[in-house]
């Protein structure tokens, strides 16, 4: 088993196709083309499910710095698919026909009405040469009159006004479009229930000792075991003083892998050799959670592989927890802690 370079950014972290995450392990046990088509050839992506997108933000709520969620997340009324554009396009071309088929129609109705009272003026002047009689002057007046007064159909004039603010809508939604780019769309319900459910998780005793930063929060690790290159992020990793030192320039990109475990040999004391890994859950229910299940174990377990194999720090020296929060709609989300002993995570570490 060996360490290998730190993936630099989250991008890299996500086109890396040639390392298997433990989402990833868990496709494959399922179906080795799907993991294909998904990972390697990147043809396919899987639905984005609210529960995967609420986790995820209720992720970004605790761990991540001020400005990721602006930068990867809107929120929005309804979910538009990116694919509708062209969709929305074509509705807007056929509003726009119809807006100028009916604008023209009303312009022709008005010229004809126009023309009606026109022709009525001029055969009445005709027929009455020099000076009117009152009551013929009283007519040609209301006749002048009628002529200023033309307005558009009305019938006309409400379609043309309806397909505007229809046009107005589409073309709200194909802004947002292109607004969202790749951000993941958040609707207004699964929205507050994040936030509900990541203040349940802050307000947690335990969160205070947690600090998120750069060189905790959303750790990302790769090492190979068995001929088989792995990756993973952390939500939080927490190391002694004496490893935080070095490994927080190593992060930096300051300094290589063969340097960081070299000083970590040369360096640092057994006895701070430690660390300590927390991941954030959320699940329906806190009190129908069962957190030992073979799902969080193995997750964890595979976790502690790579930090192990990177920052050469023994397994059971590697405490493992998490940190769970439920998403029901009460009137108080509960929070719990729960960590592993090195049996239970070892009783499930699957080899791909």
């Amino acid at each position: 088993m060996s360490a290998e370079k730190i993936l630099a950014t989250k991008e890299d972290y996500y086109k890396d196709s040639r390392s298997i995450s433990f989402s990833s392990r868990k496709v494959f046990s399922r179906c080795e083309t799907l993991y294909e088509d998904i990972f390697v050839n990147k043809t396919y992506e899987e639905p984005e499910y609210d529960y995967f997108t609420y986790g995820k933000l209720v992720d970004a709520m605790v761990s991540e710095p001020e400005g990721f969620i602006a930068d990867n997340f809107v929120r929005v009324e309804r979910k538009i698919k990116p694919e509708d554009a062209l969709k929305f396009e074509n509705e807007i071309k056929v509003l726009q026909q119809e807006i100028s088929e009916k604008t023209e129609q009303m312009a022709t109705k008005m010229r004809e009405k126009k023309a009606a009272i026109e022709a009525k003026i001029n055969n009445l002047i005709e027929l009455n040469p020099g000076e009117l009689a009152p009551k013929t002057a009283d007519k040609l007046k209301k006749l002048r009159e009628e002529y200023d007064g033309v307005t558009p159909d009305k019938t006309l004039e409400k379609g043309v006004a309806g397909r505007i603010e229809q046009v107005a809508v589409i073309q709200g939604s194909l802004d947002t479009i292109k607004e969202l780019a790749d951000k993941i769309q958040v609707t207004n319900s699964i929205w507050i229930n994040a936030e509900e459910t990541a203040l349940a998780i802050k307000s947690h005793p335990s969160f205070s000792n947690i600090e998120f930063n750069e060189a905790t929060s959303q750790q990302i690790f790769r090492s190979n075991r068995n001929g088989v290159p792995r990756k993973g992020k952390l939500d939080h990793l927490k190391l002694s003083p004496s490893l935080t030192r070095f490994y927080s320039i190593y992060a930096a990109g300051q300094m290589s892998l063969e340097e960081l475990q070299e000083r970590i040999r040369r360096d640092v004391h057994t006895e701070d050799l430690w660390a300590i890994i927390t991941d954030i859950k959320t699940c329906r229910d806190i009190a129908g959670l069962e957190p030992y299940n073979k799902h969080y174990r193995g997750q964890l377990g595979f976790y502690q592989d790579l930090v192990s194999d990177t920052l050469l720090i023994p397994k059971d020296k590697i405490r493992c927890r998490i940190l769970a929060a439920d998403k029901l709609n009460n009137d108080w989300k509960k929070c719990e802690l729960f960590e592993y002993s090195q049996e239970s995570l070892d009783e499930h570490k699957n080899d791909v």
